[in-house]
Formats: C-alpha cells, sequence, structure tokens
C-alpha cells in the first residue's frame, strides 16, 4: 500500500473511532464490518467502502492517492456535522422547508404571539365554553408544534427533546389545575416570544448556521437548482464518495471510450 493512502487509511479510523465512541487503535478498515453500526451515515459508510477498494489496488496511481485525501477529507467534514436521529427527521425536515423562507417562518411565530396573546382575553374564565375549548387547544397544538420544530432543528438528543416536550405538557397541566385556561396562554405567549428571539438570533449568525444545522442525512440536502449534484459532473470511470466501485465496474464494461477504462480492472 502507498505510504500516503496508509496515512489516510489510520486517519479515517481514528476519526471513526471517535464518531463511534470506540477506544483508540480499535478500528481496522480491512476487517471493520461498518454495516453494523447502523448510525453511521450512508455517504461516511460508502466512502469508506470505496477507500478500502482503492487501498486494495496493487499499483497505485496519483488519481488513486489524491482519491484518498479527498475521501479522509470528505469523512472528516461529515463526522464533525451533527446527526439527526431518525425520529427527529420529520420535524427536523419541516423546520427546514420552513427556515427556507424567513417570511414564513416569522408569520409562524408571530401567529403564535398573536393568537396567545389574543386568547388570554378570550378563554380568561375558569370554564370554558365549545368555542373557548376549540380556540384553546389549537392554540395548545399550534404552540407545542412549533416547539417541537424549532427544538428538533436545534439538538440531536432525543431524550432532551421528549424531556422538554413532557416538561412543557406536564407544566400546563399543573397550570391549568390551580389557574384558569387565560394563564396557560400567557404561557404560550412567553414561550412564543422566546422562539421568536430564538430564531431571529440563530438568522442574524448566517456563517455557523451553515454548519451547525448541516445534516448527513442526504435526504435532508439542499437541492438548490444552483448548485448541481456533483454526481452529475463525475467521471464514472473513476471510483468517488459518488460511484461504488460496482458502479465503476459496470461503466468499465460498458466500453464506451472515456477516460482510462482498465485502471480498475
Amino acid at each position: 500500500m502507498h505510504p500516503i493512502i496508509a496515512g489516510e487509511i489510520r486517519k479515517i479510523e481514528a476519526l471513526l473511532e471517535g464518531y463511534l465512541g470506540l477506544p483508540p487503535n480499535t478500528i481496522n478498515l480491512n476487517t471493520f464490518q461498518i454495516d453494523r453500526f447502523k448510525s453511521v451515515a450512508p455517504s461516511i459508510r460508502r466512502t469508506v467502502e470505496r477507500v478500502v477498494f482503492v487501498a486494495s489496488l496493487p499499483n497505485a496511481s496519483q488519481a488513486d492517492i489524491a482519491f484518498a485525501v479527498n475521501a479522509s477529507d470528505f469523512i472528516e467534514q461529515e463526522v464533525g456535522k451533527p446527526r439527526v436521529p431518525k425520529i427527529i427527521r420529520p420535524f427536523y425536515a419541516l423546520e427546514s422547508e420552513i427556515n427556507k423562507s424567513p417570511a414564513v417562518n416569522l408569520c409562524r411565530h408571530l401567529a403564535s404571539i398573536g393568537l396567545s396573546f389574543y386568547g388570554i382575553a378570550y378563554c380568561n374564565s375558569d370554564t370554558l365554553e365549545g368555542s373557548q375549548i376549540a380556540y384553546f387547544y389549537a392554540v395548545t397544538a399550534l404552540v407545542i408544534a412549533s416547539l417541537a420544530t424549532h427544538l428538533s432543528y436545534r439538538l440531536r438528543s432525543m431524550a432532551m427533546l421528549l424531556t422538554i416536550l413532557a416538561s412543557t405538557i406536564i407544566g400546563i397541566e399543573i397550570l391549568l389545575a390551580f389557574q384558569p385556561p387565560a394563564a396557560a396562554l400567557m404561557l404560550y405567549f412567553v414561550l412564543s416570544l422566546i422562539l421568536l428571539g430564538s430564531q431571529l438570533q440563530l438568522q442574524g449568525s448566517s456563517s455557523s448556521s451553515q454548519v451547525r444545522f448541516g445534516s448527513l442525512d442526504p435526504q435532508l440536502r439542499d437541492a438548490d437548482s444552483q448548485h448541481p449534484d456533483p454526481l452529475d459532473s463525475a467521471d464514472p470511470y473513476k471510483i468517488s464518495v459518488y460511484h461504488t466501485p460496482q458502479e465503476v465496474m459496470r461503466n468499465l464494461e460498458g466500453r464506451t471510450g472515456l477516460g482510462d477504462q482498465d485502471r480498475y480492472h
């Protein structure tokens, strides 16, 4: 194995050890069964498999060495991003769509603030009637849903997210046991103001948000047409983070005449 590729392999092993919380010097890519770790992002899993394939080639070319370096840099970038648990991803995806439009995001928070404020007067009685009950629970659902999506975009711990939501709901139930519903709506009003302030603060730091809110799940990546998928311009005859060794071999068998087709035979 070329010494540069060997060095990049060791770097990847160290990155994976930190990523998976394993002790140092416990991963050997030649024997490491990465599929056993379901928490590993698909992009990392695919890249590791391709690095192992390139490392197994008998004669490493400059392209192979460059790929190993780029792949280790890619994995270093990916393991540094926060991971999104699967159960949070629907909320995360919804919040991502909302955040694409600052106007929609602002209206979401202003609606919670306005409806909560109006509800303080509208539901200011110990016993609510039919329309008041419907209004109270509609505002409750809106505020809790807004809180859940807001937190899912900022927390990576499912336990912490559930703890905060459960504590909020329990706190509301306790408040309703001793105070009229208007007191709970006052709580919604304050909570909505806090969420709005948090959102404005995060939008003000756009440079850090590009890293903080990145996702390992390719389904959650920005598919903006102004940023075409690099797969569209990837060389079909070269191993890359976009092409598996199997895909390259199938392309080579097609003999369409591009590149050095015998390189990966």
